[in-house]
């Protein structure tokens, strides 16, 4: 009699169940229970490989981490799924390739890296004393404080200074000169105090630069009465510093150190001064060069990874405008504008570098000497080119 008859019959009419091996799940018996085994919920339907599909690596699914049962076994029907704190292991091939595991050395390539992987990178600034670093001897574009606005402050009150007269050019020209000298000065004051060397005097060179620009203003013979008169002063000042200091171990390259750091700042704020006491165009034309040259090597060399680009830009700017100035001023007598224009577009480029061999340790931000060396080379040498053709 089945347990469907047995039920028909009555509730006094009881039949005891029917024992079923524990591989078997009790799916005819509607009382559910089994004695051997207690129910679990039933397992996802699964489709079975076979054995040629089994080696090829499943795309796109994860690989499980249970075994794959046998038919044959009594406890593949019921037996849960594994829990993820212990994943068993498969005993069939995988279904895919196991991934290689990266270097520990090597980090794996972010897009960032693989971006950046395509630009050499900058060389590694090597270590040394503050005197024997060396680094490249054309400056690169000034990117610190408020550039925009200083330089334009700098372009306005150098031109209206022009302008103006002798005069105020040297008072609007001194002060730049001698905080440049100063600052040049220190680059080489870096060695311990115990050495006799390392001890150029920044207050004497100060004053020295200051002094020699001023007395531009009054013509040929102030500027070379002032700038004897300054010389021997600053190297009196050096020297009584030095011997002070280092007593009779003190070194004779300080005071000249002293007074070389302030006569190549001077020198580049007293061309366009003494050009001005006698005339306005050529102070006016003088000035106007170098401005475009610095501000064409500032923001084309800003934004370029080879610093010859900035000078070159330069020089084509200068190129450009002494076409204009040839035609406007009339002093300009014959190809005398083509000759101080193309004498102005060689010599602008090699005062930044002459102003860097200038310093002692080159890593040192200058500002003031950034602002006259376009003028260490140009200023006196085309002043004196513009005396001779008679602008």
């Amino acid at each position: 009699m089945t347990p469907e008859e047995a039920e028909a019959l009555g509730p006094r009419t009881t039949v005891a169940p029917r024992r079923r091996s524990a591989s078997r799940p009790a799916d005819d018996s509607p009382s559910g229970i089994v004695a051997e085994t207690r129910p679990s919920p039933p397992l996802p339907a699964t489709r079975r490989r076979p054995p040629t599909e089994l080696a090829r690596p499943a795309v796109g699914v994860r690989q499980a981490g249970a075994r794959s049962q046998s038919p044959a076994s009594p406890r593949a029907r019921t037996r849960t799924a594994p829990s993820s704190e212990e994943p068993a292991q498969r005993e069939g091939p995988p279904r895919t390739k196991p991934r290689p595991t990266p270097a520990r050395g090597k980090p794996r390539a972010t897009p960032a890296r693989r971006k950046a992987a395509g630009r050499p990178s900058d060389p590694a600034p090597t270590r040394g004393s503050a005197h024997g670093d060396r680094v490249p001897i054309y400056p690169p574009p000034d990117l610190h404080g408020p550039k925009v606005f200083a330089a334009l402050v700098w372009a306005v009150g150098t031109t209206v200074a022009v302008l103006v007269g002798p005069i105020a050019l040297s008072w609007w020209l001194a002060p730049v000169a001698a905080a440049a000298a100063a600052q040049a000065t220190r680059t080489w004051n870096r060695r311990p105090r115990s050495t006799p060397y390392g001890r150029a005097l920044p207050a004497a060179a100060f004053v020295g630069a200051g002094f020699t620009v001023l007395c531009a203003a009054f013509g040929v013979a102030a500027l070379v009465a002032g700038a004897v008169l300054a010389t021997v002063f600053t190297a009196a000042w050096a020297t009584t510093a030095a011997t002070r200091d280092a007593g009779d171990e003190a070194s004779g390259v300080d005071v000249m150190l002293t007074v070389l750091c302030a006569a190549v700042p001077a020198a580049a704020a007293v061309a366009p001064v003494e050009l001005r006491a006698h005339g306005l165009v050529a102070a006016l034309v003088l000035v106007t060069y170098a401005l475009v040259f610095d501000v064409a090597a500032w923001v084309v060399g800003s934004g370029s990874r080879h610093r010859w680009i900035g000078p070159l830009a330069g020089m084509v700017c200068i190129a450009s405008i002494t076409v204009g100035i040839g035609s406007i001023f009339p002093q300009f007598h014959g190809d005398s504008a083509l000759k101080l224009g193309v004498l102005a577009a060689v010599l602008a480029p090699i005062g930044p570098a002459a102003a860097t061999l200038l310093l002692g340790d080159r890593r040192k931000r200058v500002p003031a000497l950034r602002r006259l060396d376009v003028l260490v080379v140009l200023g006196p040498v085309w002043a004196i080119a513009a005396a001779a053709l008679h602008v």
